[in-house]
């Protein structure tokens, strides 16, 4: 299931940015491929989580839950609420709005304000198991 910031109240948006920007962030493998062929820095990627709008809410991996943060310049990140781990990072114009978007792609209603306790309680099934951190160097894609 989806849910588009435009279906979120402003609540909810910035109780899913402040769980977001609180979690201690780690990077997957493919988080360092992608930021690497796609010359991102690290800095830039958790920049963008501190700094950006929160885009999209979505269960698509469950029961990992991820939340997508694009800023003003573009930058693109992919979350996971439950793990901390950067997914993934890209570009999309700041100045897209996706007047085309597929609406019917975003059928989540859930509240967005009950997603955060759910996932800090453990009490459901939003707990995804720890995720394997292995630092590399974005410059070379070499393991640390």
């Amino acid at each position: 299931m989806r849910k588009h910031y435009s279906q979120m109240s402003e609540a909810e948006r910035e109780e899913v940015l402040r769980f977001a920007r609180e979690l201690s962030l780690h990077g997957r493998p493919h988080y360092y491929d992608r930021a690497k062929d796609r010359s991102f820095t690290d800095a830039q990627a958790r920049m963008a989580v501190w700094q950006g709008s929160l885009i999209e809410v979505h269960d698509n991996k469950a029961p990992d839950i991820r939340a997508l943060i694009r800023d003003k310049e573009g930058t693109c990140v992919v979350v996971s609420l439950c793990s901390g781990d950067i997914v993934t990072v890209y570009y999309n114009d700041p100045e897209d709005h996706h007047y085309t978007l597929d609406k019917g792609q975003y059928q989540w209603t859930k509240s967005m304000l009950d997603v955060p306790g759910e996932i800090r309680s453990g009490q459901n099934s939003y707990r995804s198991a720890p995720s394997r951190i292995i630092p590399r160097n974005l410059t070379t894609g070499g393991i640390i």
